[in-house]
Protein backbone atom coordinates (compact mmCIF):
# COMPACT_ATOMS: atom_id res chain seq x y z
CA UNK A 1 0.00 0.00 0.00
CA UNK A 2 1.49 3.88 -0.93
CA UNK A 3 1.96 6.14 1.86
CA UNK A 4 -0.99 8.59 1.54
CA UNK A 5 0.26 12.19 2.08
CA UNK A 6 -0.08 16.06 0.65
CA UNK A 7 2.28 18.72 0.17
CA UNK A 8 1.70 22.41 0.03
CA UNK A 9 3.20 25.82 0.28
CA UNK A 10 2.63 27.65 3.44
CA UNK A 11 0.79 31.29 3.48
CA UNK A 12 3.05 32.05 6.35
CA UNK A 13 6.68 31.63 4.85
CA UNK A 14 6.44 30.38 0.83
CA UNK A 15 8.03 27.27 2.45
CA UNK A 16 6.29 23.37 1.04
CA UNK A 17 5.48 21.24 3.54
CA UNK A 18 4.62 17.77 3.53
CA UNK A 19 2.05 15.54 6.27
CA UNK A 20 -1.35 15.15 6.03
CA UNK A 21 -4.50 17.35 5.26
CA UNK A 22 -6.82 18.87 7.40
CA UNK A 23 -9.59 21.34 5.71
CA UNK A 24 -11.62 23.18 8.94
CA UNK A 25 -15.29 24.29 8.99
CA UNK A 26 -14.10 27.74 7.18
CA UNK A 27 -12.39 25.81 4.21
CA UNK A 28 -8.67 26.57 5.02
CA UNK A 29 -6.25 23.98 4.47
CA UNK A 30 -3.74 22.84 6.64
CA UNK A 31 -1.07 19.98 5.93
CA UNK A 32 -0.56 18.58 9.39
CA UNK A 33 3.18 18.17 9.52
CA UNK A 34 2.87 15.70 12.44
CA UNK A 35 3.19 16.00 16.62
CA UNK A 36 5.87 17.50 18.25
CA UNK A 37 9.24 15.07 19.10
CA UNK A 38 7.98 15.33 22.93
CA UNK A 39 4.31 14.78 22.46
CA UNK A 40 3.29 17.56 24.65
CA UNK A 41 1.86 20.26 22.23
CA UNK A 42 -0.05 17.89 20.17
CA UNK A 43 -0.54 17.59 16.49
CA UNK A 44 1.66 20.74 14.27
CA UNK A 45 -0.48 22.26 11.75
CA UNK A 46 0.70 24.67 8.98
CA UNK A 47 -2.19 26.54 6.43
CA UNK A 48 -1.39 26.36 3.11
CA UNK A 49 -2.84 27.85 -0.20
CA UNK A 50 -5.49 25.84 -1.41
CA UNK A 51 -4.93 26.17 -5.25
CA UNK A 52 -0.87 24.49 -4.44
CA UNK A 53 -2.10 21.40 -2.23
CA UNK A 54 -0.85 18.11 -4.80
CA UNK A 55 -1.00 14.70 -3.59
CA UNK A 56 1.97 12.06 -3.08
CA UNK A 57 1.59 9.58 -6.29
CA UNK A 58 3.42 6.73 -4.19
CA UNK A 59 6.22 6.87 -7.43
CA UNK A 60 9.69 8.19 -7.61
CA UNK A 61 11.97 10.05 -10.43
CA UNK A 62 15.34 8.91 -11.14
CA UNK A 63 16.54 10.67 -8.27
CA UNK A 64 14.84 8.99 -5.77
CA UNK A 65 12.65 12.07 -5.78
CA UNK A 66 8.82 11.56 -4.63
CA UNK A 67 5.99 12.72 -7.58
CA UNK A 68 3.07 14.58 -6.56
CA UNK A 69 0.16 15.82 -8.25
CA UNK A 70 1.53 19.24 -10.04
CA UNK A 71 4.93 18.11 -10.47
CA UNK A 72 6.60 19.02 -13.97
CA UNK A 73 8.47 15.69 -15.28
CA UNK A 74 10.78 15.32 -17.84
CA UNK A 75 10.36 12.22 -19.77
CA UNK A 76 10.71 9.93 -23.09
CA UNK A 77 8.91 6.96 -24.37
CA UNK A 78 9.07 4.97 -27.27
CA UNK A 79 5.97 4.71 -29.34
CA UNK A 80 5.00 0.91 -30.73
CA UNK A 81 7.00 1.66 -33.78
CA UNK A 82 10.13 2.36 -31.86
CA UNK A 83 10.57 5.92 -32.21
CA UNK A 84 11.21 8.15 -29.14
CA UNK A 85 9.07 10.94 -27.84
CA UNK A 86 10.13 13.13 -25.23
CA UNK A 87 7.75 15.41 -23.54
CA UNK A 88 7.51 17.72 -20.68
CA UNK A 89 4.27 17.58 -18.43
CA UNK A 90 2.53 17.90 -15.40
CA UNK A 91 1.24 14.89 -12.96
CA UNK A 92 -2.95 15.28 -12.73
CA UNK A 93 -4.78 12.75 -11.26
CA UNK A 94 -7.14 11.79 -14.28
CA UNK A 95 -10.25 9.62 -14.56
CA UNK A 96 -8.83 6.88 -12.17
CA UNK A 97 -4.95 7.33 -12.29
CA UNK A 98 -1.89 9.67 -12.15
CA UNK A 99 -1.19 10.71 -15.74
CA UNK A 100 -0.53 13.53 -18.24
CA UNK A 101 -3.24 14.55 -20.26
CA UNK A 102 -2.08 15.73 -23.73
CA UNK A 103 -3.13 16.32 -27.48
CA UNK A 104 -2.07 13.17 -29.05
CA UNK A 105 -2.28 15.32 -32.87
CA UNK A 106 -2.13 19.08 -32.72
CA UNK A 107 -4.71 19.07 -35.88
CA UNK A 108 -7.12 16.96 -33.87
CA UNK A 109 -8.77 19.35 -31.08
CA UNK A 110 -10.96 17.17 -29.76
CA UNK A 111 -8.60 14.50 -29.67
CA UNK A 112 -7.40 13.82 -25.94
CA UNK A 113 -5.25 11.09 -25.09
CA UNK A 114 -3.38 10.13 -22.00
CA UNK A 115 -0.16 8.53 -20.65
CA UNK A 116 -0.54 7.15 -17.05
CA UNK A 117 2.49 7.96 -14.24
CA UNK A 118 2.71 4.40 -13.89
CA UNK A 119 3.86 3.63 -17.64
CA UNK A 120 5.73 6.76 -17.91
CA UNK A 121 7.69 5.37 -14.74
CA UNK A 122 8.55 2.23 -15.95
CA UNK A 123 9.29 2.77 -19.13
CA UNK A 124 11.81 5.55 -19.06
CA UNK A 125 14.86 5.25 -16.46
CA UNK A 126 15.44 8.59 -17.14
CA UNK A 127 12.30 9.98 -15.76
CA UNK A 128 13.09 13.13 -13.99
CA UNK A 129 10.90 16.01 -11.41
CA UNK A 130 12.05 19.36 -13.18
CA UNK A 131 9.93 21.72 -11.34
CA UNK A 132 6.28 22.20 -10.88
CA UNK A 133 3.22 24.15 -11.74
CA UNK A 134 3.06 26.67 -9.17
CA UNK A 135 6.81 27.88 -8.89
CA UNK A 136 8.12 26.60 -12.74
CA UNK A 137 4.95 27.09 -15.21
CA UNK A 138 7.52 28.48 -18.07
CA UNK A 139 8.76 24.90 -17.93
CA UNK A 140 5.64 23.59 -19.65
CA UNK A 141 5.92 26.49 -22.63
CA UNK A 142 8.86 24.38 -23.96
CA UNK A 143 7.21 22.70 -26.65
CA UNK A 144 7.14 18.84 -27.01
CA UNK A 145 8.53 16.76 -29.33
Amino acid sequence: MREIKFRGCALSDGKWRYGGIHINDEGRVFIVIGSFPDKSIGWCFSEVDPKTVGEYTGLHDKNGREIYEGDILHFDLQDYQGGDHFYTLPVDFLVDCYGFPYKSEPSEPDCDCCISLGEAVANDDELEVIGNIHETPELLEKTNE
